[in-house]
């Protein structure tokens, strides 16, 4: 019996124009009288998540960063930054091969160069986070960061960087998010781990947890989540981790899978 749904955000709940799947506030409210549980899985940070978390009215906690925050309405209840020893040594080496990124605090957007990948984050993070351009002057101590956003021209571009940054760095992911976009998180932080620890404050097993994805940052909740649903917008190796497909993001795809599963009426 699922007992807690958890969904990605872009590509997933969200359709082309960033609008929520329009059928799930109301499919929301069915299950809660059912007492199924509903919330977030996201790589967006705390700012960009508090409007869609306010239109959901959600009160569960929900994930952001891919896995390394856990918040409960606007409290961190779980950080997974990455280690302060590193993320001198991550931005040296992204500058110094010549890569753009964004390095998120919880105060501070730290970035490099500009990419037409990134360049809409910091329009959006405008005014919301202080806006620092990368030196190595900068004290990156003082900054917790919880998140490295890479952009690449091509997913192979950075192969060669990756692997010495890894080597440099062992207590990290590297991996690719969604198309030649990558993120560096703390080892311990993943939208499945995550996903974990939420289901244990509510004491649900991870085989009563559906999730729904879209991307390769969803992969670690795939392998978690007794059933996974992959958006019909998803690239063919993230629906090889799926239990269950649906319709794309742009049909409503999450909610008329709830609906179908779970027998919702009157919607």
């Amino acid at each position: 019996m699922i007992k807690l749904i958890v969904a990605d955000c872009d590509g997933t709940i969200l359709d082309s124009n960033k609008k929520i799947d329009s059928k799930l506030i109301q499919v929301i409210e069915d299950l809660k009288k059912r007492k199924v549980l509903f919330t977030l899985a996201s790589g967006r940070n705390i700012y960009l998540m508090q409007d869609i978390i306010k239109e959901l009215k959600l009160e569960l906690p929900f994930i952001i960063n891919n896995g390394a925050n856990v918040y409960k309405q606007n409290k961190m209840i779980v950080n997974y930054a990455l280690p302060n020893e590193y993320v001198d040594v991550i931005c040296n080496s992204l500058v110094n091969d010549g890569f753009p990124f964004l390095a998120y605090s919880e105060n501070r957007l730290i970035y490099n160069l500009n990419h037409s990948l990134l360049d809409g984050f910091k329009v959006k993070l405008n005014g919301k986070l202080t806006q620092i351009e990368y030196s190595k002057s900068i004290n990156l101590t003082e900054y917790p960061v919880f998140k490295i956003t890479v952009a690449t021209d091509h997913q192979d571009d950075i192969i060669e960087t990756k692997n010495k940054i890894e080597q440099l760095c062992p207590l990290i992911n590297f991996n690719r998010s969604e198309g030649t976009l990558f993120t560096i998180t703390n080892v311990n932080a993943t939208k499945g781990n995550a996903i974990q620890t939420v289901a244990d404050m509510l004491n649900i097993k991870m085989d009563e947890v559906m999730i729904f994805g879209d991307n390769y940052n969803d992969l670690s909740m795939f392998e978690k989540a007794g059933i996974g649903v992959a958006m019909g917008n998803s690239d063919e190796v993230i629906k090889t981790y799926a239990t269950h497909s649906t319709k794309d993001n742009d049909h409503n795809g999450v909610s008329d899978f709830l609906i179908d599963y779970f027998n919702v009426e009157g919607i």
